[in-house]
């Protein structure tokens, strides 16, 4: 999963992990997934959040590490009955909300590659160049209208 244990930490206190989760690991992967798939609602259609969030240990983006812990966190909170430092979470979760709908709306760079990226899609001629014998060119001739 892209997030890992260690992550969780450099938010909140791995004590208060285990009891918003009641030491069920299973709730923070819930809470996990849900965060993921937030985001990708945001961003599937500009960028490769795939291979992003296929990404594993330094080479994953530090601001997507910390804009998915706050999603997550929040919704771990969430759950809580009495709602315990909400208002911190809310806060986060509301500001990583902007950021994404501003990587949607092309506002701000993600620092990913996007799907049109030639030189991850494959599209490069220069990379590529079989890929471009077979296109077929011309125009239909020429109509000059003399009836």
């Amino acid at each position: 999963m892209y997030l890992n244990e260690i992550d969780f930490t450099t938010l909140t206190d791995a004590e208060d992990i285990e009891l918003i989760t009641n030491s069920d690991s299973d709730k923070r992967d819930r809470a996990t997934k849900m965060a993921l798939d937030e985001m990708r609602s945001y961003m599937r259609k500009k960028y490769r959040i795939e291979q992003e969030f296929a990404k594993t240990g330094e080479e994953r983006n530090e601001y997507l590490i910390m804009i998915t812990l706050d999603i997550t966190l929040y919704h771990l909170f969430s759950m809580l009955a009495s709602r315990m430092g909400m208002e911190t979470r809310k806060e986060r979760y509301d500001s990583a909300i902007e950021w994404l709908k501003g990587v949607r709306d092309g506002k701000t760079d993600p620092g990913i590659p996007s799907i049109d990226d030639p030189e991850v899609s494959g599209t490069n001629p220069e990379d590529n160049p079989e890929m471009f014998d077979n296109f077929r060119y011309g125009s239909n001739t020429k109509n000059d209208y003399s009836w």
